[in-house]
Parts: structure tokens; C-alpha cells; sequence
């Protein structure tokens, strides 16, 4: 299916109308991986136009930023008050969204030592697609405010909700940083047991390979191991993850199925 139209909100108002268009949507932040949604529909729903930095207290290491915000022009600010957010992008990945990677909450080289991308989320503010914002979590890196909808959206690969912004916990220090040699794009995110990892490496097609999380990177589909984890184009993934409560909050925030799974970081 051709995508003949691409809306670029640059206020709530027009994430408002942008949600009542007629058909399915699916949401974009840069752009980069578009090979990874399920299906191209006709309408895509950019944040390209939507970027910044809402709020940032160094003294308590939070920060709200707006979802269209790339993950680069983040860390340069936060360089800037001696602090950074753990995300290491494997090659590729590294002209992402903040809230592209939220949203498919995607693996990154820091794993071992900081933790996943949902450690460090504290807060979200969302749009629902019958027009409601809604936030959830809140400013402090220890809350106890209700339940975390912000958790579930987190890896929800835009097929919830708008996410509007993230509130992140970050670290004071520099960034610490891993170069991985690649030998082209990765097609194929693939993360094994480390009692696997050298069985992984004799795998055809692999780009790029980090020992320290067993995550490679390849240019077509890796073996269905039950004990991996995978990610590829037209929306493969795996495994696959339980539905049940995706499902119910699908129904309370998305109950026109208006939004399209597939995240575009």
C-alpha cells in the first residue's frame, strides 16, 4: 500500500485532528526503520516537527522531552549538565527518536551495566485516539501514583497510543560508549543466551555482534531459537509476547483501532 499522506502535528490541536483522520495510522519519529512495521498504510503520523526538552532537573536527574526529540540532540544537552541517558544505539539506530525508542523499546549496549529502557522511564504523557491525555508516572525516579501505564507503553510499538513525551530518569557522568565494527545495515536485531553466543556467530549474514549483551546484528532472518530473542522486517518478532493485557488497554485507548502497530524510530 502506498502511503499518500504524512501528518506533521506542531501543537496538540493538530495531533487532535491528526487522530480523527478516516483509516489507520502508524506512528513515525525519524523515520529510520521503517522496514520493521507490519504494514504501510496510507497514513503516516510523523513527529518529526514535534522535538525539545520540557523540563530538566540535574539536582533530582529527570527530564521530560517531547517523543519526536532524536536521541542525539538529547544526549548533547544533558553533556552539557554533566549527565546522559544510558542508551547506546547499535549501528543503525543512532538517528532515532527518544520516543521511537521508547516505543519499541529496543535493545542497546549499556544493558549489562544501566538496564533496559523501561528501568529509566518514569512518566509518559499520552494521547488516546478518542482525544484524551493522560499521564502516568510522574517526576520523581521513586512514585507510587497509580498503575504504570507508562510501563505498558513501553514497547507497545505505537500500537496503543500517541506517546506525547517521556519522563526519563538520567545519570550523572559521560556516557559510556562501545564501538561495534559493521559491516552494513542489520536488517535483524537477534539476542541469544551467552551459553550461545558462539553458536549465534557461525550464523550466516551477521553485520555486527556485541559479546557483552549477545545481541547481533544480521542481513536476513536468524534461526528460531525458543530460548532468543528476535526483530525483523514486516513487523517479525519474537517471542511472541502475551496479549492479554495489551488487548484490554487496546479497547480503553484505542477502541477505533486507529493506530497501526509499528513504531518507526
Amino acid at each position: 500500500m502506498t502511503i499518500r499522506t504524512v501528518l506533521e502535528p506542531l501543537d496538540l490541536p493538530g495531533f487532535l485532528s491528526a487522530i480523527q483522520q478516516e483509516g489507520q495510522l502508524a506512528i513515525a519519529g525519524a523515520g529510520t526503520q521503517s522496514k520493521w512495521l507490519t504494514e504501510r498504510p496510507e497514513t503516516i503520523l510523523s513527529l518529526n516537527q514535534w522535538q525539545g526538552i520540557e523540563f530538566h532537573s540535574p539536582a533530582d536527574l529527570v527530564v521530560t522531552v517531547l517523543a519526536g526529540t532524536r536521541l542525539v540532540d538529547l544526549q548533547q544537552s544533558l553533556a552539557a549538565e554533566g549527565q546522559y541517558l544510558p542508551f547506546d544505539p547499535y549501528p543503525g539506530l543512532e538517528a532515532a527518536t527518544v520516543g521511537g525508542l521508547v516505543a519499541m523499546a529496543l535493545p542497546h549496549k549499556n544493558e549489562k551495566t544501566h538496564g533496559l529502557i523501561k528501568d529509566w522511564v518514569i512518566g509518559m504523557t499520552i494521547l488516546t485516539t478518542e482525544g484524551m491525555v493522560a499521564k502516568s508516572g510522574a517526576l520523581v525516579v521513586k512514585s507510587v501514583a497509580g498503575f504504570d501505564m507508562h510501563k505498558l507503553l513501553t514497547g507497545s510499538r505505537g500500537g496503543l497510543a500517541v506517546i506525547l513525551s517521556v519522563n526519563l530518569r538520567v545519570f550523572s557522568g559521560t556516557l559510556p560508549r562501545r564501538d561495534l565494527a559493521s559491516a552494513g545495515e542489520a536488517t535483524w536485531i537477534w539476542r541469544v543466551l551467552p551459553t550461545r553466543f558462539a553458536s549465534a556467530m557461525e550464523v550466516p549474514g551477521i553485520v555486527w555482534a556485541d559479546p557483552t549483551t549477545h545481541t547481533l546484528g544480521l542481513t536476513q532472518a536468524p534461526p528460531r531459537w525458543r530460548d532468543s530473542w528476535w526483530m525483523g522486517p514486516d513487523g517479525e518478532r519474537g517471542p511472541k509476547p502475551s496479549h492479554s493485557l495489551e488487548e484490554r488497554a487496546k479497547t480503553v485507548l484505542d477502541s477505533r483501532s486507529t493506530l497501526k502497530e509499528g513504531f518507526l524510530p
